[in-house]
């Protein structure tokens, strides 16, 4: 599997994991930023099948996510700058992300950078192999606007600068979670369109 842009000479993958339940605004803000602010590189897009640590009601399954991520990102993904991957569904439950991880090194040219929230990145430590994690891998940490992200002193966290989108799912969920069933999936996947259009 080749993890990065193919024509560079200094190539660099990210990886950028999660839920995405639903995918938006900021999941496709943090990937043009990524793809226009290192124009050599590619980025890893992997829904979790499963996510251990989060006791929230799904609002998508594993397949509708895949298909409004494959929707978001069409155009990154024509362009071959975003590769969109299946590999969580394959792997065994429960899964975490050192597992993941572990799995896409099997199949990747080169370690990737991971991609991660500044809420997230503060509660690192307390996931499976956390420490081995930080150890093992350098992070690009996106900060939720207005967190200051003052517990992220690590010489292997990079806090991207200049990004000012609100990155949080709260409202998003809050607003489709009073929808019917049977309308999420059309309401998510025309939003996502509009999006991937600009």
């Amino acid at each position: 599997m080749k993890c990065a842009h193919e024509r560079s000479n200094r190539r660099l993958a990210f990886f950028f994991g999660g839920t995405f339940d639903p995918p938006h605004f900021g999941h496709h803000a943090i990937v043009r930023y990524l793809v226009n602010a290192y124009p050599q590189s590619s980025v890893i897009v992997m829904p979790a099948f499963a996510a251990p640590l989060r006791e929230d009601i799904r609002l998508f399954s594993f397949r509708e996510r895949f298909r409004l991520l494959r929707i978001l990102f069409a155009p990154e993904i024509l362009a071959g700058r975003v590769r969109l991957s299946r590999l969580e569904a394959r792997l065994p439950r429960p899964n975490y992300t050192w597992q993941t991880l572990a799995a896409l090194s099997r199949v990747c040219d080169r370690q990737p950078i991971i991609v991660i929230g500044a809420d997230q990145a503060a509660k690192i430590i307390s996931w499976y192999k956390g420490g081995e994690l930080m150890r093992m891998y350098t992070f690009a940490v996106f900060a939720r606007e207005g967190n200051a992200a003052t517990q992220l002193e690590r010489k292997n966290f990079h806090r991207i600068e200049n990004f000012s989108a609100d990155i949080s799912a709260t409202a998003e969920r809050e607003r489709l979670g009073a929808l019917p069933a049977a309308e999420r999936y059309a309401a998510v996947a025309s939003t996502l369109r509009n999006l991937a259009e600009k």
